[in-house]
Parts: C-alpha cells; sequence; structure tokens
C-alpha cells in the first residue's frame, strides 16, 4: 500500500530539497520503497535517461564511472554520502588553494582543473550499462544523452 505523501516529501524524493525535518530513518527508505514505482513512472516519462535524487541514494548500484579530466578527490570526501546523482561535485575535489595549505600533506594530489574538469558518464550512460534502460527512455533520448558529464566549474 503506498503511503500519503504530503508535496514536500515527494519533492525531496525527486530534488533532494529537505523541508521534512520530522521525516528520519527508516520512515524515508520504507515510504520511498512503497511509492517508488509510481514516482519512477512518472519521473522517467518527463526526464527519460535521468533517476531522481532518493533513487541515487537507496537504489542506484554504484557510483557513476569517471571517464575524464583532471583533479584528485579530497581523501576525506571519498565517501559514497558524498556522491550527488552518482558523481562528487566540485566542492569533493582538491582545489589548488587547498594544496598550498596542507603541503607537504597533500604530496602527489592533483587539483580541480577548471580548463579540463573531471567527467563522469551520463546518467543515461549509467543506466545503460547496468541494464536500466527501458526500450521507451531509450528511444525518447536526444542525441547527446550519452555524452560525459562535467563537474561543476
Amino acid at each position: 500500500m503506498r503511503p500519503e505523501l504530503i508535496q514536500e516529501q515527494i519533492d525531496y524524493f525527486l530534488t533532494g530539497i529537505d523541508f521534512t525535518f520530522f521525516w528520519h530513518e527508516p520512515e524515508r527508505t520504507a515510504d520511498w520503497r512503497a511509492a517508488k514505482d509510481e514516482l519512477l513512472a512518472d519521473f522517467t516519462a518527463e526526464r527519460p535517461g535521468h533517476r531522481p535524487f532518493f533513487w541515487w541514494k537507496a537504489d542506484a548500484p554504484g557510483p557513476r564511472l569517471r571517464v575524464g579530466g583532471r583533479g584528485d578527490l579530497v581523501p576525506a570526501f571519498d565517501h559514497p554520502d558524498n556522491l550527488k546523482y552518482g558523481i562528487f561535485r566540485r566542492s569533493a575535489f582538491v582545489s589548488d588553494h587547498l594544496l598550498a595549505a596542507v603541503a607537504p600533506v597533500g604530496a602527489g594530489l592533483t587539483p580541480f582543473d577548471p580548463e579540463d574538469p573531471p567527467r563522469f558518464e551520463s546518467e543515461a550512460s549509467y543506466l545503460d550499462r547496468h541494464g536500466l534502460l527501458s526500450v521507451a527512455e531509450r528511444k525518447a533520448l536526444p542525441a547527446d544523452a550519452f555524452e560525459p558529464e562535467k563537474v561543476g566549474c
């Protein structure tokens, strides 16, 4: 039986914007499991080749593959809780300012390069690699759906 969710809960599942302060684990995940089929059907109809925020937290088989670019993760940030939509965001990468502050501890780390930022497989590529793209989704994808995604500059 699908739980009765308020709009803020649905918004959290879809976008990660969290205004539901008193909705904690394990209730969040239980509610997701009960509602996800309906939410995923609506979401993928509107955004083929993508998955909502909470799917990445609860159901993704792992992170997206890094396929290029320069910049190492801050070692302490290499943790699944720091992933958003299956990739690490710029704040998880070593900055040149951080390297200057922690030298020589940071020896061997490469700072984030805005001219060649880290790139990850697209959501569509990830879903395809894991056999999670439906035939209808694949047909609805734009030509560039399989292009790598750059970490925001």
